[in-house]
């Protein structure tokens, strides 16, 4: 037999009992009288026996019927004392918490931050962190680090044997967007960060009637693997983005006045099936001016 002892107050001397109703309900699920306390003024008990689990609202009322105190308890089949609260809140938190500790399965620390782990992005639509549309480009956008004044994107012409590099502030930044402008960190189940992903800007020169050559312009390309390369930078979170550093040994390859087409091609393993390519635009080598002696 479980004894449900609520402990409630209300005005000092009183007598009267203590009723149970369920939530929204205007039937009685038990009543008992109260008994105040001998010292503590103004505190009462009241004694249920094997009132199912759940929870109540505490209704007392004076010998002659009229309401002295209105209070909820949340009460367990089990031997106890039981103290009543003035509303929901403590059942709510309850329940809050039921909720966040479920979320709480689904994240692992990562650094300074917290990500989801790979269960609870299980049903996810795949994509980069953070949602989007699952990774289908629309768009690579290049922020030329140029000086104050000048227009940023991707530059219209490379000046022949101009290193582009983070050390000088002068590699353009390209940052991978979806369609609905969420900057990606991967495609798919691939990530930018994975071991065997390999980057490359490739200059294809276009058919160009007023180049000036002494033979056929070949194609330019960068990768990850030159000294310096091209760098994924992944440091701010959702802000990543590669740096496209262009050595002076491949701005020297330029011929001056071909146009050539820009593309950055992923790659994923030592096969083409998990490339993705996305067109930069045209520009064109200039010379370098000669000094003046």
């Amino acid at each position: 037999m479980a004894t449900q002892t609520v402990q409630f107050t209300a005005a000092a001397g009183q007598t009267g009992t203590c009723k149970l109703f369920a939530p929204g309900s205007d039937v009685q699920v038990a009543s008992v009288a109260i008994t105040e306390a001998t010292n503590r003024k103004g505190t009462y008990t009241a004694a249920f026996t094997d009132v199912a689990a759940g929870t109540f609202q505490v209704l007392i009322l004076s010998t002659g019927g009229t309401k002295l105190a209105d209070w909820w308890v949340e009460l367990l089949l089990a031997t106890g004392t039981y103290f009543a609260k003035d509303d929901f809140l403590d059942t709510e938190i309850a329940a809050i918490k039921v909720v966040t500790d479920k979320l709480n399965t689904g994240l692992v620390v990562d650094g300074a931050v917290w990500q989801w782990t790979v269960n609870a992005l299980e049903l996810a639509p795949v994509g980069a962190g953070g949602g989007g549309s699952g990774g289908t480009i629309s768009e690579a956008v290049v922020v030329a680090r140029v000086p104050v004044g000048g227009t940023e994107g991707w530059p219209k012409e490379f000046v022949i044997g101009d290193a582009r590099l983070t050390s000088l502030a002068t590699a353009p930044k390209l940052f991978v967007k979806d369609i609905d402008d969420i900057i990606l960190k991967s495609l798919g189940t691939k990530n930018f960060a994975d071991a065997d992903f390999h980057a490359t800007l490739r200059f294809a020169p276009l058919t160009d009637t007023t180049r000036d050559l002494n033979g056929p312009p070949a194609t330019i390309e960068v990768t990850e693997a030159d000294s310096p390369g091209i760098v994924f930078n992944s440091a701010t979170l959702g802000a990543e983005y590669f740096e496209l550093q262009i050595p002076k040994a491949k701005a020297d390859l330029g011929v001056i006045k071909t146009e050539y087409n820009c593309q950055f091609i992923m790659n994923w393993g030592a096969t083409t099936v998990y490339e993705s390519s996305i067109n930069l635009g045209t520009i064109k080598f200039i010379r370098k001016n000669s000094a003046v002696v």
